[in-house]
């Protein structure tokens, strides 16, 4: 009879010792999952965070290039209002030099259409190729500016 207890008592602590490790394991499995859950819900708010940033960077870059379009077609109009004012003033008598001053004037009024069409007609395709676009068009525009001093100086001093 005391080796049945003794059985009995064994079979309750192995039993119990079972329940208790299953519930501590059960517990550590909880902890794991609410801390996943933490991660998880910082994670989330991040990356809400981080889509809120990119829209607010899209919005800011749209309004770069909206303006750069606006300075870039006020600066065409410029030159097309100079090139028309060159020639209202030709001061030269000779007619020679009158036709060679209109032929350039005309070359730079071509050019000014021209990137003004480009302008117009560029297609968003990334944004190195806009910065890239961008720094081409500046450089043709400040040609074109300069040819256009260039040229009025000319008049001027004839």
């Amino acid at each position: 009879m005391k080796k049945e207890i003794v059985k009995m008592t064994f079979m309750a602590i192995v039993a119990t010792t079972y329940l208790t490790s299953c519930s501590n394991s059960t517990k550590d499995e909880q902890e794991k999952v609410e801390a996943a859950n933490e991660n998880l819900d910082e994670a989330n708010e991040n990356v809400n965070e981080a889509n809120e940033n990119l829209t607010e960077a899209k919005e800011d870059s749209a309004k770069q290039d909206a303006k750069f379009k606006e300075e870039a077609e006020l600066r065409l109009a410029q030159n097309e209002m100079k090139i028309a004012e060159l020639k209202a003033e030709m001061k030269t008598d000779k007619k020679e030099l009158r036709e060679s001053y209109e032929k350039k004037l005309e070359i730079l009024n071509d050019r000014n259409t021209k990137l003004k069409g480009k302008m117009k007609d560029y297609k968003e395709e990334g944004k190195d190729k806009w910065e890239s676009f961008k720094n081409d068009f500046n450089q043709e525009m400040d040609d074109i500016g300069k040819s256009i001093s260039n040229m009025a100086q000319k008049n001027m001093k004839k």
